[in-house]
């Protein structure tokens, strides 16, 4: 069997049973068994397929407590999707596309898109802000990383520091530039595939 599979597949199996650990110990006594930053690892490790697997097996709700894990379990996916299809060559990445121009006609669509979910994004971040400062209905921390997710992070971190909501919060401080880099990571991927 190929060791590359074979390591995809034990990170994974790993994640899922320290997650599933630390969501019973958690449930249990109320503490975690791990550090957040070593549990981040598992994402960046390839184990974004096991932890996700393990919330959706044994915490469906997502809450303020758990959102943050999610969108870094699909983070480490989309980093390892890209890996997996270049290693088994469904995508071929050719450095020589870096110094071709771009096609407007294929980017314009992209840049509309970005505009608009960056300005909605911000809204949003705004929004709620200011609904926790008049003790309002507040939006869910997992509707704020989901727009920065799906290409609202810039817009979003923007409004962390102009509004000063969410910059204390580790999953926010740390996850939309994190966010940034992959939207930028995924564009060059595209773009050295030859899809864009």
């Amino acid at each position: 069997m190929d060791p590359f599979l074979i390591y995809l597949i034990a990170v994974n199996v790993v994640a899922f049973i320290v997650f599933t650990i630390d969501f019973f110990l958690f449930m249990k006594s109320g503490r975690e068994l791990v550090n957040h930053a070593v549990m981040c690892l598992f994402a960046v490790l390839g184990g974004g397929v096991g932890m996700l697997a393990s919330f959706l097996i044994w915490d469906r709700k997502v809450v303020k407590s758990n959102a943050a894990w999610r969108f870094a379990a699909l983070m480490g996916i989309v980093v390892w999707t890209m890996v997996v299809l270049a290693v088994y060559g469904v995508i071929t990445i050719d450095l020589s596309v870096i110094t071709e121009p771009l096609g407007l006609e294929k980017l314009a669509p992209l840049g509309i898109y970005l505009l608009v979910i960056n300005i909605v994004t911000f809204i949003v971040f705004a929004y709620d802000k200011r609904q926790a400062t008049r003790g309002g209905n507040r939006v869910r921390e997992f509707v704020l990383l989901g727009l920065s997710f799906i290409g609202g992070a810039l817009g979003g971190l923007i409004a962390m520091y102009v509004v000063r909501h969410k910059t204390s919060k580790w999953y926010f401080k740390f996850g939309l530039p994190a966010m940034i880099v992959l939207h930028i990571a995924v564009f060059v991927y595209l773009r050295l595939g030859g899809i864009l």
